[in-house]
């Protein structure tokens, strides 16, 4: 009577603990909201067909074991072993699908992007910590990041335990040549704009003559900031209903602001904007879009009443700046955005087993060669493909064209085979602090639910504007002159043209975007 209780005790903990597991793992399929209805209660059929199998192999006895009293039977072994092994994997399974939720929440959260203020002297100074500059004048501009200069200013102090000696300019270049002349031993300068430096000619080996002897990181925005942006949002999005995120991302096309740090930090940091490609998607028609903008194109930017300035010096300003400038230039609204710098984007590239993408000529680089034809390529190989200029007679032109390539050979690779569904969050993990996006988790978590639902092909087309370059005066750098691209309106109003074409539900063919 003992072993029969022990027996039913050992199956009745098995089969509570499997039922457990088994109606945890699809509360949290349900919650996760990828999975289309009929593979949902595909899976939750299944889970209840395990129960059942189990149950029966562990309760139910035949004839002849209850004739001879025998309570631990090969069929209840091995229902036993079977409720073991689907538990295990029930909790498992729960566990991975948790935490894909939760990484996909990571990378939606508004992202914490850092302002890195260095401390530059020139490159033979024999100071080699800040403590070295002691005694050193600190040259500053209140023209570029006041409030950060003065925060490393401040910290700079509570090193050194003193105050510091500083020299205000009315220029960062003529803090550049006092550091250059030897007036002043260090100057104070945010990374960001020190970056655009090397597009002017008299400054170009900036990078040669100096080195950075401290940085100071201010990691923003803080909740104050942030609660005032949401607040301006909240407000912009009332007044222009159509700048809101999308109904219903399944169906309503929309536009993405792809943009591309020029960092190789683990967090994403304040920089220029190196790629800046709009992607208009439509989902009803299985139609995606890319517009790449060239970096040095020559905009209004938003955030100077007017003033014109190289797009890629947006970035500096922050990713509102790179979206509201290139929503004015098309005329068009953007939806959402998504950024990644260098770091992430090798990563991303690895994580999906590599891509490959066709070149239009043969070249080489930093050590990789480069065929006619198709390249398979990962991640490092990817970024020397994407961000190269010089190789090709039309630069940066090119340079837009082959990143448009790349941004397609990973969609496609994305949506045409199972790499991204096997390693989804061990892909967005990997890109954690280096890729950020503000569409709502719920959405992404409706994008994949509708590419499982119906694999969707999807139709790629790219497009690119271009201009002629020349050199002039910036907002951001307003009495040097550098190079710039001019917009070719005639580009420009067909690139509106054809991503009003995608939004209103038209399918494009090669000729449409032929250049």
């Amino acid at each position: 009577m003992n072993k029969k209780k022990t027996v039913r005790t050992v199956y009745g903990i098995a089969f509570f603990l499997q039922l457990a597991a088994e109606v945890f793992a699809a509360y949290v399929l349900y919650r996760l909201n990828m999975l289309p209805d009929k593979l949902m209660y595909a899976a939750v059929a299944g889970l209840v067909l395990l129960l059942c199998l189990t149950a029966g192999l562990m309760f139910i006895r035949s004839k002849r074991s209850k004739r001879h009293h025998k309570y631990v039977t090969t069929t209840g072994i091995i229902g036993l072993v079977l409720s073991v092994i689907i538990t295990g994997c029930a909790v498992f399974g729960s566990y991975l699908a948790v935490r894909v939720n939760r990484t996909v929440e990571k990378v939606t959260t508004p992202p914490q992007v850092s302002d890195t203020i260095g401390v530059y002297v020139l490159a033979n100074d024999p100071a080699q910590l800040i403590q070295d500059a002691k005694g050193y004048t600190f040259a500053t501009t209140s023209v570029y990041d006041a409030e950060n200069s003065q925060k490393t200013v401040e910290a700079i102090q509570e090193q050194l335990g003193t105050e510091i000696a500083t020299k205000e300019y009315d220029s960062v270049f003529a803090m550049i040549d006092a550091l250059y002349e030897e007036e002043v031993g260090a100057m104070i300068l945010n990374e960001a704009y020190a970056g655009i430096l090397t597009d002017v000619e008299d400054y170009a080996d900036f990078d040669l003559k100096t080195r950075i002897l401290y940085e100071y990181d201010i990691t923003r925005p803080d909740p104050a900031k942030e609660s005032e942006q949401q607040e301006q949002t909240e407000e912009k999005n009332e007044e222009n209903s159509e700048a809101k995120p999308v109904q219903n991302i399944a169906v309503d096309p929309f536009v993405v602001y792809l943009s591309g740090s020029d960092t190789r930090n683990q967090m994403l940091a304040t920089s220029r904007s190196d790629t800046n490609i709009l992607m208009v998607v439509n989902p009803s028609t299985h139609e995606i879009l890319l517009v790449n903008t060239p970096r040095d194109y020559y905009v209004p930017i938003s955030v100077g009443g007017g003033a014109y300035d190289k797009l890629t010096h947006c970035g500096i300003y922050g990713i509102d700046c790179s979206m509201d400038t290139l929503s004015a230039l098309y005329g068009i609204d953007i939806n959402y955005y998504a950024q990644i710098n260098f770091t992430g984007f090798e990563k991303l590239i690895d994580e999906i087993g590599g891509i490959t993408v066709y070149s239009e000529q043969a070249w080489s680089n930093r050590g990789y060669d480069f065929v006619e034809g198709d390249n398979f390529m990962l991640g490092a190989k990817a970024l020397v493909f994407a961000r190269e200029r010089y190789a090709f007679q039309s630069g940066d032109n090119q340079r837009g064209k082959n990143q448009m390539k790349v941004v397609s050979a990973v969609i496609d690779k994305a949506t045409t085979s199972s790499t991204l569904i096997q390693n989804y969050s061990g892909i967005l993990e990997s890109l954690e602090g280096m890729f950020a996006t503000d569409i709502p988790s719920s959405d992404i978590s409706e994008l994949v639910k509708l590419q499982l639902s119906e694999g969707i092909h999807w139709d790629i087309h790219s497009y690119a504007v271009t201009g002629q370059g020349g050199n002039e005066t910036t907002y951001s750098m307003p009495t040097t002159p550098s190079y710039v691209m001019f917009q070719n309106k005639e580009l420009v109003q067909k690139g509106t043209d054809l991503m009003n074409r995608v939004l209103n539900g038209e399918k494009l063919s090669d000729a449409d975007v032929a250049q």
